[in-house]
This record gives structure tokens, sequence and C-alpha cells, in this order.
């Protein structure tokens, strides 16, 4: 993730200037893909004749210790599902820890929302495993929000939120039930 510094500074000929450079790896994308990461600090002068330094820099993200639960997407959301009628969505579930990741139960905080089995598995390090939860529109018709919860050996496991909206079925009818054209 590349960020510029518009901080300026003059630095005289001689001197030396401290500056420190922070790495960011709480972005899903680098801690759930542990390795080397590389790039360069690039600084420039104001003056056009004077040349960029470029100084090569690396980050290593190292595995967590224990097992450690990720999911994507991070929530679910089933969108306008009839009364009576059902959605499924899926979510993946990847072990980034550096031992096997044990699920031994999932639970939802709304009855209207179901995990398919099986509820229990077990993932080694990098491995992943694809969770189907089935919601179903209940009446009255209204939005319905509820929570997917993980029970395993990570104990940073997140919590999944999800939201629904039950929404009565559309009735179209004629009146008269026929017509005549002359």
């Amino acid at each position: 993730m590349a960020e510029h510094c518009s901080d300026q500074r003059t630095v005289a000929i001689g001197d030396s200037v401290l500056m420190t450079a922070y790495f960011d790896a709480t972005d899903p994308e680098i801690y759930g893909a542990p390795g080397n990461y590389f790039g360069n600090v690039r600084i420039t002068a104001t003056d056009p004749f004077a040349d960029t330094l470029n100084a090569p820099v690396r980050m290593y993200v190292a595995r967590p210790a224990g097992a450690r639960l990720v999911v994507v997407p991070a929530s679910l959301n089933f969108g306008d599902v009839e009364i009576g009628g059902t959605e499924t969505l899926s979510i993946l579930v990847r072990n980034i820890g550096a031992t096997t990741l044990d699920v031994t139960n999932m639970t939802t905080s709304n009855l209207n929302y179901v995990v398919q089995a099986p509820l229990a598995f077990s993932l080694a390090t990098e491995d992943t495993h694809r969770v189907f939860v089935t919601f179903t529109g209940p009446e009255p018709a209204g939005t319905y929000d509820g929570t997917l919860t993980f029970v395993s050996n990570d104990p940073l496991a997140p919590i999944v939120p999800m939201t629904a909206t039950s929404v009565a079925a559309a009735h179209i009818g004629a009146s008269p039930a026929s017509f005549t054209f002359t």
C-alpha cells in the first residue's frame, strides 16, 4: 500500500534527518497471506537536477501462532426474500494460523438463519472450507438481523453479521376477469 508523505524538510549539505517508515499489515490481503512483501521508499528533492533516492524495503508478515480463522466475505446480506421463501449464501473460512483450526460448532443468533451441515470441521494451515447459510423469510415482513458465530480453538474468531429483509409476495390481479373488444 503506497502512501505519500507531503512533509517537506530542508537538509543542508552535510546534515542528516532521521526518517521512520511504518508498515501496515492490518489489511486482510496482507495478514491473510503471510510472507515477504517488498517495496521502495523514494526520496525526491525539489531541485530538478538532484537524484532521487530509492531505498529498498522488506516487510515479513509472520503466520499467527496457533489457529487463526478468517472469513470472506466479512458479512452476509441476503437482500429481499419473500415470506416463506429461502435464500442461501456462502462464506469461505480459511485458517491462516500455524496450527490446525478445529471448528466444533457454528451457531446463529436468529432462528431464521440456518447453517447447513457439517457444523464441525478441521482445517490445516492455509486450508479452506465453504460454509452455507440459508435464510427463510418469516412473517411479518421486515428486516431480520443475525450473527454467525464459530465455536473453535481460535479465541479471536470473527463473528459474522447477517441481514435479510422478509417481503410479502406481490399479487397481481385483473378486474374484470375478461375483456371484450369490439
